[in-house]
């Protein structure tokens, strides 16, 4: 993911759906594991991400900032 993120720093309009849905995959992942600290963290960074997406290109992306915003629901609701 390192080098993803580092593309992103170089032409974010071009990777950063890619990042953003490795992020999010990767928090579904963690979640899975019972990892939710983590998870949450990366679902949120990824939520923004995807937010930011759909803000540009609401069609396209705003699917995926609303499973993403789900996602974080999900593991706050799952902390308690």
């Amino acid at each position: 993911m390192l080098v993803t993120r580092e593309l992103v720093e170089l032409n974010r309009d071009a990777y950063l759906p890619n990042l953003a849905g490795s992020v999010n995959n990767l928090a579904i992942r963690l979640g899975e594991a019972g990892r939710r600290e983590q998870a949450l963290a990366l679902a949120t960074e990824a939520s923004e991400s995807h937010h930011e997406l759909a803000r540009a290109n609401p069609e396209v992306s705003g699917p995926d900032a609303e499973q993403a915003e789900s996602l974080v629901t999900a593991l706050v609701e799952n902390e308690s």
